[in-house]
């Protein structure tokens, strides 16, 4: 099983990519490809002191918080596009991963029949929260791909994850939840649960958790 990691970033936020670097990607085995996304700043390349680490892809597109749909779609289409994978997670850069966890936690959702799942956070309105993580499978990730740009908030709905949502559902994809993927700071993955996911992680506490799980 191969599995893209998609993280979503921003270009203010090099701390918190040297934490997910630091610590859980180091457990990203070869058959788990990923790359951090960004957009350009304030409609232009940003002037920076220093130049984007490797592992980070600038699209043409704003860097905001609004400006998330087009970008996660620009992100979700590279993917398509350059990656062989059966399965794709979007994540934040505040997200903490346990990688060893996630392929079975994949084939336990599979078996029930899901190809789109996240936490329970927004099962409601039916769609995976981005920090906790929006899984899809190769064909739900070609079918975002695959749809038209969407544009910037607040013109599409609740950010990138519920635009996702939407495509998919207009598609007939159901959305699967589990409680292993954890949006909000009450749990994180640690040696006596079985989390894959945790939320809202800054970097020190993500180096602490890091510690605890691998020591």
């Amino acid at each position: 099983m191969r599995i893209a990691v998609l993280i979503c970033s921003c270009h203010r936020n090099r701390h918190k990519r040297g934490a997910v670097r630091d610590t859980w990607v180091r457990r990203l085995t070869p058959d788990m490809p990923y790359f951090f996304y960004v957009g350009r700043v304030n409609g232009v390349v940003a002037l920076m002191t220093e130049p984007l680490e490797p592992d980070v892809v600038m699209f043409d597109g704003l860097d905001g918080y609004n400006d998330l749909p087009p970008k996660t779609h620009m992100a979700i289409t590279q993917a398509v596009n350059t990656i062989t994978f059966d399965w794709l997670i979007r994540l934040d850069d505040d997200t903490f991963l346990a990688p060893e966890r996630l392929p079975g936690l994949i084939a336990e959702m599979a078996s029930y029949g899901a190809a789109y799942f996240g936490s329970e956070r927004c099962r409601d309105s039916m769609y995976a929260t981005g920090g906790a993580g929006m899984v899809l499978s190769r064909k739900a990730a070609e079918i975002v791909a695959y749809s038209p740009r969407p544009p910037s908030c607040p013109e599409s709905p609740d950010q990138d994850d519920g635009w996702v949502g939407l495509v998919l559902r207009q598609k007939g994809m159901k959305y699967y939840w589990t409680p292993r993927l954890h949006h909000d700071t009450t749990l994180r993955p640690r040696p006596n649960n079985d989390l894959v996911t945790g939320h809202y992680v800054l970097p020190g506490e993500m180096r602490k958790l890091y510690s605890a799980l691998y020591a």
